[in-house]
């Protein structure tokens, strides 16, 4: 199994059975009568600014859990958007309640074995496997993007590694119409120049996830945090430098064409990274 990063590290993980409201607003289709019951983990095992993922059980299959702290009834029009998704390299979404005692909404996904990012921490990706991975992302961006939406917030910690070393998008729940895209949406260090600009008539689209994805092949790269070498203390002084050219970088004995592929993807110019499908044509090759 991948090792994650533990809330309450050296602790031991325990089991504990929570009972479920089913929400008021939900969209239809989505939840399912099932059974109001569901053993988690007491400590997450991955965390981020917003939600926390844990590791539990569901109608008696392993599962994960995202739990995020809302109840906002508009939560229920993003779930059945990520509800409609059947692609194998975006995570299935099973299930979601509302948790009355947390006011949190409990997503219930398939079973992953952790996050890309736990992954590259603990180095269990060799070369080959960083490359079917990186394609793996490249195909589920195309997926999404076919269904006429952009990610905005692709990066290690929403991409989860199986048990067979293969990739799957999660955390879909920013996707959105090229035009309602919102500026300063997604990471500080995954958003594009063009993200940033604070120019209203800047046309956003799916290049953004184009850039991100430039970025994430430096990390995958490397195993570095994009700009994790630099003392930034603000993102817009990091934004700032992207603006005037900074990158990520990769490693001196980095391939060529998979240097070449990063820095296309991190152009400037939306108009000048290449398109998911054509990423996917470069990266292919390299499988066999």
């Amino acid at each position: 199994m991948l090792p994650c990063a533990l809330a309450g590290h050296g602790e031991e993980p325990r089991s504990i059975d929570r009972h479920w409201s089913q929400p008021t607003h939900k969209p239809p289709g989505l939840f399912l009568p099932r059974t109001k019951s569901v053993t988690i983990d007491q400590l997450p095992f991955a965390v981020d600014t917003s939600s926390q993922w844990f590791r539990g059980q569901f109608n008696g299959r392993d599962v994960i859990l995202k739990s995020i702290r809302t109840t906002d009834p508009s939560v229920w029009t993003d779930l059945r958007l990520h509800s409609s998704f059947k692609s194998p390299y975006v995570i299935e979404l099973l299930d979601g309640i509302i948790d009355a005692t947390t006011a949190s909404v409990q997503l219930i996904f398939e079973s992953m074995e952790g996050t890309l990012r736990s992954a590259l921490d603990s180095s269990l990706l060799d070369e080959r496997k960083k490359i079917q991975v990186a394609l793996d992302i490249a195909h589920g961006l195309a997926y999404v993007h076919g269904q006429s939406l952009v990610h905005c917030n692709l990066k290690p910690g929403n991409v989860f590694v199986d048990h067979f070393g293969r990739a799957k998008l999660a955390d879909l729940d920013l996707c959105c119409d090229p035009k309602h895209v919102r500026k300063t949406i997604g990471t500080p260090q995954y958003m594009a120049p063009e993200l940033t600009a604070f120019d209203s008539t800047t046309e956003v689209s799916f290049p953004v996830d184009v850039y991100a994805f430039g970025v994430l092949l430096a990390e995958l790269n490397t195993g570095d945090v994009p700009y994790s070498d630099g003392d930034y203390v603000s993102q817009f002084a990091l934004w700032k430098d992207v603006q005037g050219g900074r990158r990520p970088a990769l490693r001196d004995d980095c391939p060529a064409w998979y240097r070449d592929l990063a820095i296309a993807c991190m152009a400037a110019e939306p108009s000048a990274r290449p398109t998911v499908a054509e990423i996917i044509l470069r990266l292919e090759p390299q499988l066999h």
